[in-house]
Parts: structure tokens; sequence; C-alpha cells
């Protein structure tokens, strides 16, 4: 993906938007620890291009729009997600008593279907259950 002259995909975390990079530069260090690669990227910063490395951005990298825009749905509906999560837990919380008189509990009545084994009770979602003991 990180070849010069290639366009890259920045999502950038702190504007929370897309930038579209152009690698310009590939810088290969060898030292005794071994070799690292880093870039120069050429990204708009408003009314002009500036060169930037790699290494100051903190955001993810694609090498296609399309990746780029799943990545950002995906995160997306996580956060949307969390949110509602959040809310269904809050309303529990504050509505117990609301919701919990709200349950509507179908009367059993016995059917001729019926043996020594229980009572058949019919649920709310077409679910047939056995009710032992009564």
């Amino acid at each position: 993906m990180f070849e010069v002259g290639n366009i890259v995909w920045y999502i950038d975390p702190k504007e929370a938007r897309v930038k579209v990079c152009k690698i310009v530069e590939e810088i290969i260090k060898k030292t005794l620890a071994g070799e690292e690669s880093n870039y120069v990227l050429q990204i708009w910063a408003g009314r002009e291009f500036k060169n930037i490395g790699k290494n100051r951005l903190n955001g993810d990298f694609y090498p296609t729009k399309e990746l780029a825009k799943s990545a950002m749905l995906d995160s997306a509906e996580t956060a949307i997600d969390r949110m509602i999560h959040k809310a269904e837990s809050d309303a529990a919380d504050l509505f117990a008593d609301r919701y919990q008189n709200e349950i509507d509990i179908a009367p059993f009545q016995k059917s001729p279907l019926d043996d020594d084994e229980g009572v058949k009770v019919t649920l709310e979602d077409g679910t047939v259950a056995r009710v032992r003991g009564l």
C-alpha cells in the first residue's frame, strides 16, 4: 500500500474526516537494530499542499476510498449501537416499575389437550409452553 506515487485515504481521528494523501517520499533508515521505513505524504492543508511525515499522523490509512468508507460505516454503526445500548440500559433502570406493569402476561387456560403433565400455555409470540406444578 505504501509505495511512492500511490494515493492513500487517511481517516483523521482529530477532525473526524477523510483526507486523500499522495505518498511522495520513502525514507529507509538502517541501524544495528534493523531497517525502518517512514513515508512523507502530500496532503491538502486548506490553501496548499503540505508534506507531512506519516509517523506524525495518528489515524488509519486505506488503499481505496471504498475501504475507507467501509471502515467509517463500521465505526459509526458501533458508536450508534453503543448509544442505543446505553439508552436502553438507562431506560430499564429509570423506568423499571413502569415497564414491569406494562408486561402483558396472557392468562393461561386449561385446554382439552392438557394432561396430567401440566398445562399448555400459548405465549404472545405463538410459542407453546407446558407449565407443570399448577
